[in-house]
Order: C-alpha cells, then sequence, then structure tokens
C-alpha cells in the first residue's frame, strides 16, 4: 500500500466521506489526454492504487444549535467524560473537558439529565435567586449538589456542595466564564478567606473546619442546611418560565433552556 505524504487527518474535527468519494488525480497528464486513473490501475511507478490510498476531502462537523431567539452553540462533553458528577474532581474534569470560555449553561448542556431538581426564590445567601422566575436551582447527584441561578448576581458563578453526612457539607465555588484550565481545588480557594483560616461560607454554616482527608488542604466542612419551603419554586414553574424563552430574548433564556431540553424536570426533596 502506497503511503501519502503531506496530509494530516484531524478526527476529531471532521468526518469523512465514503469510499465512493472521487480521489485526486497524481498524474494531470492523464487528465488531459483522457486517461485519468481508475481504482487499480498502476501508477507512475508501476504499483497498484488501493482503494484506501483514496484521497477525500473531509467535511467538518457542525456545531449544534438550540433553536428559537435564544438560539446558541450547544456544548457537549467528550466522550470518555464523566457527565453525572459525584464529586469535585469529576466536576472539575467536565469544565476542563469544554471548550473555553466555559459558561454555566455550558456545563448545564454538558451534565446528563432529565435533572432532580429543587429551587427557591431567597435571596439570603451568597448565590441569591434573582427571583421566582429565576430562582436559585440544586441539582442532585449525590453527594454532590450543584447551584445554578439564571441571570442576576448570582448568575456568574456555581456552587457545590459535597454531602459529608446528614448535617455536614464541604462548600466550594466557581466564577464563571471559566476561561483556563482550573485545577481541583480551584473551587475551595474561591470561597476562603486570604488573611483567615476560613471561607465566607462560614458566616451562615456554623461549625466549620478543615475538611480533613480525602479533601485539598484549603477545603472546608460546616453546616448543610436546606431550602426554606415558603421559598419553594417548583419544577413546573420553572418549566412555565423557561416557555418564555420560545419568544422572547431574555438573560435567563440559556440556563432555563439548557435546564429543560433534557425531559422535565423531576422534582426532588432534600433529605
Amino acid at each position: 500500500m502506497k503511503r501519502i505524504t503531506g496530509a494530516l487527518v484531524v478526527m476529531s474535527l471532521f468526518a469523512c466521506q465514503p469510499k465512493s468519494a472521487t480521489r485526486a488525480s497524481t498524474n494531470p497528464a492523464k487528465e488531459e489526454s483522457g486517461q485519468g486513473a481508475k481504482d487499480g490501475d498502476e501508477d507512475q511507478d508501476g504499483s497498484e492504487q488501493d482503494d484506501d490510498d483514496k484521497i477525500v476531502t473531509p467535511e467538518p462537523v457542525k456545531d449544534v444549535m438550540s433553536k428559537g431567539p435564544n438560539s446558541r452553540v450547544i456544548c457537549k462533553a467528550p466522550d470518555g467524560i464523566n457527565t453525572e458528577p459525584r464529586s469535585m474532581p469529576d466536576m472539575i474534569k467536565l469544565i476542563n473537558a469544554l471548550p473555553k470560555p466555559v459558561t454555566v449553561a455550558c456545563v448545564v448542556d454538558a451534565l446528563k439529565g432529565p435533572f432532580r431538581v429543587n429551587a427557591t426564590s431567597s435571596a439570603f445567601s451568597a448565590q441569591p435567586a434573582y427571583s421566582e422566575d429565576a430562582p436559585r436551582i440544586f441539582l442532585f447527584y449525590e453527594p454532590l449538589y450543584i447551584s445554578i441561578v439564571p441571570t442576576g448576581m448570582g448568575g456568574d458563578m456555581i456552587e457545590f456542595s459535597i454531602q459529608t453526612g446528614p448535617e455536614e457539607s464541604v462548600k466550594g465555588e466557581l466564577a464563571f466564564p471559566v476561561k483556563d484550565t482550573i485545577t481541583e481545588d480551584a473551587a475551595y480557594e474561591h470561597i476562603k478567606f486570604e488573611t483567615a483560616n476560613a471561607t465566607v461560607c462560614g458566616s451562615c454554616h456554623s461549625g466549620e473546619r478543615p475538611a480533613g482527608d480525602g479533601f485539598p488542604a484549603n477545603a472546608f466542612i460546616s453546616s448543610f442546611l436546606r431550602t426554606m419551603d415558603v421559598y419553594d419554586v417548583s419544577a413546573k414553574q420553572i418549566e412555565k418560565s423557561a416557555k418564555r424563552c420560545q419568544t422572547e430574548v431574555l438573560p435567563e433564556c440559556k440556563v432555563l433552556e439548557a435546564l429543560t431540553s433534557k425531559g422535565a424536570l423531576i422534582q426532588t426533596n432534600f433529605k
């Protein structure tokens, strides 16, 4: 089999055409005389041309776009990346595998659904809800909980809570968009005070102390708080809010459509 030099095949970016695609001629003189090379003919050096030697023109893989007035490119995790993260290492690997800059909506795109959710309209948080139409939403991947807000002051961050017991969890947070590769301890470092061995979470979550074995040195554990019923926003309400995005251009639509694009949301309560 002849070796074709000077050809770069990038499997992840291009899809090959079928073998029936036309092979580029290696003998322009034959083309001019109407004697173009055929499969199985001998080349100028006397060797036969195999089907596998055919040069084909690959077509680039097209981005998948969402539909409607808030149309955008949908993020997808590469094969082999866990899209049901149960730990911070899983979460960081997923974020690092996504195209930069990574947005909150992009992360939601990449996570496996349909989503089990619990939502609150409470603004009493370091990640406050924007409104009942754009609440603070928790995604359940026990023992990992991921919280997002579709827009507003809390809309440019994702918070994480790894439950280690009935009443305690290790907490972290990342600011978005993420433009570069991040390390496993980045979410813990983001909430840590620069001048004290504590985090911003300790002001509301009691019993804060270093997380200890199994976590980076800058990870802290504290009380696991649950949402208050009076501020509950149902999964149906989130889906209703997302329907507005079919006709309106709104800042919360990227996240809301990412949430509802994988099937009906599943109302889930904290244990």
